[in-house]
């Protein structure tokens, strides 16, 4: 005959944890559930409707939406449109758009009013990632567009902006933007920037005043190099210029010539000044790294010795 097993003490069996088979998730309140939805893609989110009769409505007052799609622009319109328009305007903090395969242009103006939707519904973060298309996204009105007293967070990956003056003076709260070339950039509350492999053009520099910056990063392809303006408050720096094109003396190696038709010493009207260096002379920590062509920095310390 096999042994009896030993039954559990009294400590023992206060020791184990309790499986009564009751939902435990279910139990929590609704203020913590719209929380947890928040962290998950929103078509992710809405599939949890089915769960139980409390369920259904919950995942429409989540505080973020996550719109993350493997696909297109084009797979998911129809679910974000209505998904917007269920919510009824209520706040959002985080709005995020991330796509695999891209956008077509007709496309377009229907991001801008999904941008607009957010922002009216008082959104302090804007996330956008339009992957695997040709297309990038144009936005329309931008000095409407930004002009909110929300808005702390910008982030944006194949976002067009390369001939547009960006003046967040309308946002008072921004203190963070992320993947974004224009003609100039400019914000008197932005704490930290970080520009990585955004589209350029060779015939202008992009500017940038940020006077309360206190960390920067420049990873990018630049056909020009940026315009630094001064950035006393600025700790920490990490600028990396990669390959400046239109950056190059086609007749010298060394710091430019004084030819007056060569287009990369020349190429910009008036562009005879200290690009780098200037916003750069009060940090604290700082790698500067020119990987393919050191033309700009030593043409800077001819201005900034």
């Amino acid at each position: 005959m096999p042994p009896r097993k030993r039954g559990r003490t009294g400590r023992e069996a206060a020791a184990a944890p309790e499986d009564d088979g009751r939902d435990h998730i279910s139990a929590l309140p609704d203020d913590a559930l719209e929380h947890i939805l928040s962290f998950i893609p929103a078509l992710d989110a809405a599939r949890t409707c089915v769960l139980a009769r409390r369920w259904r409505h919950i995942w429409k007052s989540t505080k973020s939406l996550r719109i993350v799609t493997p696909g297109s622009i084009q797979d998911i319109k129809e679910f974000v449109d209505h998904l917007l328009l269920i919510r009824a305007g209520s706040p959002v903090d985080t709005f995020e758009l991330r796509t695999q395969e891209g956008m077509s242009i007709e496309d377009n103006a229907r991001v801008n009013l999904w941008i607009r939707h957010a922002l009216a519904c008082k959104a302090c973060v804007l996330q956008f990632e339009i992957f695997g298309s040709t297309t990038w996204l144009k936005l329309k009105d931008i000095h409407l567009l930004f002009a909110s007293q929300y808005l702390t967070r910008l982030d944006f990956a194949y976002v067009q902006f390369r001939d547009c003056f960006l003046n967040f003076s309308s946002c008072p709260a921004l203190q963070d933007l992320q993947g974004v070339v224009a003609k100039r950039i400019s914000s008197q509350s932005l704490k930290r920037l970080s520009i990585a492999d955004c589209n350029s053009i060779w015939t202008l520099r992009t500017c940038i005043h940020a006077p309360n910056l206190i960390s920067l990063c420049l990873d990018e392809t630049f056909h020009r190099a940026p315009v630094l303006e001064k950035m006393p408050s600025l700790v920490e720096a990490v600028v990396t210029i990669r390959e400046c094109n239109s950056d190059i003396c086609t007749r010298t190696t060394s710091q430019g010539c004084n030819v007056l038709e060569c287009k990369g010493c020349y190429g910009i009207e008036g562009d005879t000044s200290c690009v780098l260096l200037q916003g750069l002379y009060t940090v604290k920590n700082m790698a500067l790294v020119a990987l393919s062509n050191p033309f700009i920095s030593r043409r800077d310390l001819k201005h900034y010795p």
